[in-house]
């Protein structure tokens, strides 16, 4: 198992190295598509990441290595993402999965252990982020409820329940025989 920050990579990444990161992400040949999408259009871009780490045999001297990010966009650009029971606060209109190794902190995401790699995947159209991890994806459910009769999600303020008691979507409703 590996463990892996999910969530805004502005909260992740060192202050000092902010600007490189940018840098690096608005230079990546995926960053947005001639058709506007960015960040591979939901399915995120990799990009590669130098970081230090002490040298266990030399402290005084540190070692660098590579390894790589894993940038997607955040629907809408900020709020919060709720998956997988974390709530995952977005500041600078991103999502991410790093390898905890890289990361100044972990405040407004969340830390995760993983045999395989967490991948989000993210539209702007319902269901807007979804997560996997472990093989096992779940999805933001927020302002959002599945309808009884067609088991289609539909947003909440679209939903009525229908004389025989169940939760529909309008396009489900019924009031009944006349």
């Amino acid at each position: 198992m590996r463990q892996w920050y999910i969530g805004d990579p502005c909260y992740a990444i060192k202050d000092d190295r902010w600007d490189e990161f940018c840098e690096n992400l608005f230079a990546h040949p995926d960053y947005k598509t001639e058709s506007g999408d960015t960040l591979g259009g939901g399915y995120g871009i990799e990009m590669m990441w130098t970081y230090t780490t002490p040298d266990t045999d030399e402290p005084n001297n540190p070692i660098e290595l590579l390894t790589t990010l894993y940038i997607y966009d955040s629907p809408f650009g900020d709020g919060v993402w709720d998956v997988h029971g974390h709530l995952l606060g977005v500041d600078a209109g991103l999502l991410s999965v790093l390898p905890i190794e890289v990361c100044d902190s972990t405040d407004g995401g969340a830390v995760v252990e993983s045999e395989f790699r967490p991948v989000f995947e993210t539209s702007k159209q319902f269901p807007y982020v979804a997560l996997t991890i472990n093989k096992d994806t779940q999805f933001d459910t927020a302002g959002h409820s599945l309808c009884d009769i067609c088991e289609e999600w539909a947003m909440d303020n679209d939903m009525l329940t229908n004389p025989v008691g169940d939760y529909c979507c309008g396009e489900c409703f019924t009031e009944g025989e006349e």
